[in-house]
């Protein structure tokens, strides 16, 4: 049998690559660090709602290190926030490349100073500022920054891209020429069988069925005593992982791809994707294995509005309905360095037995159209562009949670995922007057816990956008953010002191601004979200000798505000 994909469908890829593949000049870049580049994650990695855009270089949980720019050239952007990358740089280099360097602990030089004054120009902590192109020219090698742990970091590591910078979508920086030693073929953990649509079977099942899968490399094989057993169309799901030598990180693939008797019947690539793509993730997966068991299995059906362009044959939708008899199977999963993992195994494939069409107990809705949903108290806007598939919806509404008003609805199952935002509205009499300036919509989970879904109060109603499915209710925010200090006190001595830390929190409806002064003067302070913290850093010169003024200020996404004021000796 042949492992290799047929001559036409091999010219017909490479016609399609040739198109998608940027038009950059060839490049020789150095590495970012000036140490063993160990990964921690991979480029096209499974990440929640989003495909990874980088590779996420360990720094052996340390902060500090030298980052090097990859090649001459000059910063065009500049990004900074509590959150997501935390401190960024980005650097335009010739030939058309962006290089992209995040969760940094600070910049370097010429950078950071063009940092900081940008920030005191508009009296904020967070800034996304575009350079002016020559501005803040950098060489090949030169220091632009150092590692750190700022924004939506789980550990001090570097976040580096390679982007074409004409597209802004990121590369596969080991398809770039960054090196990263690794040997190591991945490996597939697990396999899941669909059956595709009525009188379809797996093993006499019309549900799907999960198979361990042992052995290595290309040895891989089912967990099975006798023959797998299909009857009717059906599709796959794999789970897979790479390792990369001296490093025990299981990290995502490049590509898979799968063949039915020799013949390709699916393959995705990931080199290349365009952020406006990347949350069709939650299509390329088993989205409700994912939410039910944290399992993330990449499917092979491909649902119809699924606009991923990772797939080079569109032609191929992933599902398989061969001839009665056997069968045979094999998946090649390969990692960003070629090095291939292989599972192969015989079907044996019966006809599909007569069956109806399952009934729907609530209401079909078609992704080709827009739908609007009304209820007693609810009404829900769902475009047709935020499902992958039809689906099958289903509405309930019970009693209120504590700390909710009115009822509980519950939209659908919240394993079925959401692409675009969808308007929901539910109407509020229950609220009194007062606190209706303070209304948003929560999520609530079994257990009761709320979570902010945002909103505002609007005729009557609580309106505002949600992007999953779930059980929805009405809450007010009435507790302001709290400011607590942690190393200094009124009437303190600054003596000693280089960094002033101050909490600061909200209970529901998240920190919508800060901000702190100096003796009447705005003063920069760093805010790191995922630990509730502020940092001032003590510079001589925005101090006066003796008794000083430090006015902290907060509000939050309800409009409840806080402000505390201290007098501290310098």
């Amino acid at each position: 049998m042949s492992t290799t994909l047929s001559l036409s469908w091999i010219r017909r890829c490479a016609i399609l690559c040739l198109f998608a593949a940027p038009h950059l000049a060839a490049q020789d870049f150095v590495p970012p660090v000036d140490f063993k580049m160990l990964l921690s994650g991979t480029f096209g990695e499974l990440r929640p709602n989003h495909f990874h855009s980088g590779i996420d270089i360990r720094t052996g949980g340390e902060e500090g290190k030298p980052i090097y720019s990859i090649a001459g050239g000059h910063v065009s952007r500049i990004f900074i926030s509590p959150s997501g990358f935390g401190k960024a740089v980005y650097i335009d280099h010739p030939g058309g490349y962006t290089s992209v360097y995040a969760h940094l602990q600070a910049f370097e030089g010429e950078i950071a100073a063009y940092a900081e004054a940008r920030q005191y120009e508009k009296e904020s902590f967070a800034i996304d500022v575009q350079v002016p192109a020559g501005r803040l020219k950098v060489s090949q090698g030169e220091v632009v920054a150092r590692s750190g742990n700022s924004g939506t970091s789980g550990g001090p590591h570097l976040h580096f891209e390679i982007r074409d910078a004409r597209t802004e979508e990121p590369l596969d920086p080991m398809k770039q020429g960054i090196v990263i030693k690794d040997w190591i073929r991945p490996a597939i953990k697990s396999m899941k069988v669909y059956p595709e649509g009525p009188g379809s079977r797996v093993n006499d099942l019309t549900s799907p069925l999960t198979f361990p899968i042992h052995g290595w490399g290309p040895v891989h094989r089912l967990d099975l005593q006798d023959t797998l057993r299909v009857a009717g169309a059906v599709s796959f799901g794999l789970q897979v992982y790479d390792l990369l030598n001296e490093s025990d990180n299981q990290n995502g693939v490049a590509s898979i791809q799968a063949y039915l008797d020799s013949l390709p019947f699916y393959a995705h690539s990931m080199e290349r994707f365009a952020f406006s793509e990347t949350r069709y993730i939650n299509s390329m997966i088993d989205y409700a294995e994912y939410r039910g068991s944290g399992k993330r299995f990449q499917r092979t059906r491909i649902d119809p509005n699924n606009r991923l362009r990772i797939y080079p044959d569109a032609r191929l939708k992933g599902i398989i309905q061969p001839t009665p008899g056997i069968h045979t199977v094999r998946f090649v999963v390969t990692d960003h360095n070629d090095n291939q993992g292989i599972l192969e195994f015989p079907i044996l494939v019966n006809p599909p037995l007569p069956a109806a069409e399952p009934a729907c107990p609530g209401r079909i809705l078609s992704w080709k159209t827009d739908h609007r949903i009304r209820e007693e108290g609810m009404e829900l806007s769902i475009p047709g562009e935020a499902l992958y598939d039809s689906i099958c919806f289903s509405y309930s509404s019970g009693p209120g949670a504590q700390g909710t008003f009115g009822r509980l609805h519950r939209l659908n199952d919240e394993r079925v995922p959401l692409h675009t935002h969808c308007t929901l509205r539910l109407e509020g009499s229950e609220v009194p007057v007062a606190l209706r300036s303070r209304t948003l919509l929560v999520k609530v989970d079994a257990r009761g816990r709320r979570s902010d879904a945002g909103g505002q109060w609007e005729d009557g109603w609580v309106k505002g956008r949600i992007r999953e499915f779930g059980t929805y209710a009405i809450a007010v925010d009435t507790l302001a953010p709290r400011l607590a200090p942690l190393n200094f006190s009124e009437g303190g001595s600054m003596q000693g002191k280089s960094q002033l830390l101050i909490r600061l929190s909200d209970d529901l409806s998240g920190i919508a601004s800060y901000r702190a002064e100096i003796n009447g003067k705005w003063i920069l302070m760093e805010y790191d979200a995922k630990v509730d913290l502020l940092i001032l850093e003590v510079r001589p010169e925005q101090w006066l000798p003796g008794n000083n003024t430090l006015e902290l200020s907060a509000s939050d996404d309800a409009g409840n505000a806080s402000k505390l004021t201290f007098n501290l000796i310098y």
